[in-house]
């Protein structure tokens, strides 16, 4: 039962995190060209290709869809251009402009990928992944079975090197494309620019972010801990935590993993414990100030007397980190856990813990 609480609270939290703002510096490019500058709220991609939420003031945040401007861009980061698909207007991701132009997008289908040239129609990239049902002959005196194949479409091979039939030597690197991502198209449409113009420029919208990316964080601070009928102990304790985050996918989200030791400095006080962190954790970037929020278990390595023995904890966290130069924050964390304190008894412990520490992004 706790297992699945703890999961149902992960998906809830996950939901309720998706659905939070994030504002950030950009413009939005109107109808008739002119240029308004503001906050792009920063979202995920289904949201991102429907429509456009401009924040000019504090008090003041405009919807646009994409029939009522051309584009919208992040400082610095991604670009959307609106384009008329399948009878209806949408924003395009615009991944690279040049000889030739590649746009993304991701809807209720799935993700696509358009490709375009001067004096060729805006046009998707064919290309799908799926199971197969093959029906294979059986062994004498059994009946014929159908075997499930993984397949990959090939259709998008064509496409690619009709738009690029002008430059026959990236045709072995377009065979090669037995997928379709932001990347390789970015590289792909690349290295044919350079083949046919070296001499005219082209752009690389789409923000090259890493796979992933891995951030510490050494902490100290007091660990709380309230059993039943008994009083208040505190302990002082000192930690460190290593964060796994995939930018990708969402650069918000992260793994924590760790370890945590606290010991007792009074004299006659034999307790020693040492925690595991595993958690989730969701950071909302304010500017320089960063709000997060956690949740998971930790698991326990306890020696208390004559006591060795080990346990796990649901937790919950949240706190702040505060950003002091451009890879280094400040980190305040606060954690709240309930521990059942020994196996074969029926006794519970309530835990807290305040950490202060830094946070670095390597």
């Amino acid at each position: 039962m706790r297992l699945k609480a703890l999961m149902l609270t992960v998906l809830f939290s996950s939901a309720v995190l998706q659905a939070q703002t994030d504002f950030r510096p950009g413009y939005v490019i109107e109808l008739t060209g002119d240029t308004l500058f503001g906050e792009i709220d920063y979202r995920g991609d289904l949201m991102m290709g429907e429509l456009c939420r401009l924040r000019i003031s504090n008090n003041e945040i405009k919807t646009f869809y994409p029939n009522q401007i051309k584009a919208y861009r992040i400082n610095d980061g991604d670009f959307y251009v609106a384009r008329q698909i399948d009878e209806k207007y949408v924003f395009l991701e615009y991944l690279i402009s040049g000889k030739v132009s590649v746009y993304y997008i991701k809807d209720g289908n799935g993700e696509s990928y358009f490709i375009e040239k001067e004096g060729e129609e805006l046009t998707r990239l064919p290309y799908e992944t799926g199971i197969k049902y093959v029906e294979k002959s059986g062994i004498k005196y059994m009946a014929n079975r159908s075997t499930p194949v993984v397949y990959k479409s090939t259709l998008h091979i064509g496409y690619l090197k009709y738009y690029m039939q002008d430059y026959p030597a990236i045709f072995e690197k377009v065979e090669h494309l037995d997928r379709l991502s932001k990347n390789n198209l970015i590289r792909l449409a690349e290295g044919y620019h350079n083949g046919v113009s070296v001499d005219e420029p082209y752009e690389i919208y789409e923000v090259q972010k890493p796979v992933a990316r891995i951030s510490v964080e050494p902490l100290f601070g007091i660990n709380c801990f309230i059993a039943p009928f008994d009083q208040i102990k505190m302990f002082p304790g000192i930690a460190g935590n290593i964060y796994l985050s995939f930018p990708r996918a969402d650069e918000r989200v992260s793994l924590k993993m760790g370890l945590e030791s606290i010991r007792s400095f009074e004299e006659g006080k034999d307790l020693s414990i040492y925690k595991f962190p595993l958690q989730i954790q969701y950071m909302y970037p304010v500017y320089k100030i960063k709000p997060k929020i956690g949740t998971g278990i930790n698991i326990y390595n306890v020696r208390i007397g004559d006591y060795r023995g080990g346990m796990y904890t649901n937790c919950f966290s949240g706190g702040l980190n505060v950003s002091v130069k451009e890879n280094i924050d400040l980190s305040f964390n606060c954690v709240v856990e309930t521990i059942p304190l020994f196996a074969n008894e029926e006794k519970f412990l309530f835990s807290s813990s305040i950490y202060f520490g830094l946070f670095f992004y390597l």
